[in-house]
């Protein structure tokens, strides 16, 4: 019988990548220990300098930026603290979005 080969691939995978799928595959986990999770990804991705190129990357949907920072705005001049955090989110997925799916 032959084997699948999923540990062989995960064996195949830098260690950038297999950090990349833990953060994936927490997504499955309760939600604040995902957000804990995804949050010191992320401080881990600005101690290594790497946050920079991504951000460079981002920097090239204006439109998407654009309308983050209307959000923002809009939020906070009706002190909607959820459209903050909503925000919030939606700044995150882009730059998860980037880092998974380079454009």
């Amino acid at each position: 019988m032959k084997s699948i080969g999923i540990i062989e691939k995960l064996k195949g995978l830098s260690k950038q990548e297999r950090v990349l799928l833990a953060v994936i595959l927490s997504i499955f986990l309760p939600f604040y220990i995902f957000v804990i999770i995804f949050i010191a990804y992320l401080i881990g991705l600005i101690f290594t300098g790497e946050m920079k190129g991504i951000l460079k990357r981002l920097s090239h949907h204006s439109i998407l930026l654009l309308f983050i920072g209307y959000s923002g705005v809009i939020s906070l001049l009706a002190q909607n603290v959820m459209g903050m955090v909503s925000t919030l989110g939606m700044f995150l997925f882009a730059i998860s979005f980037i880092i998974t799916k380079p454009i």
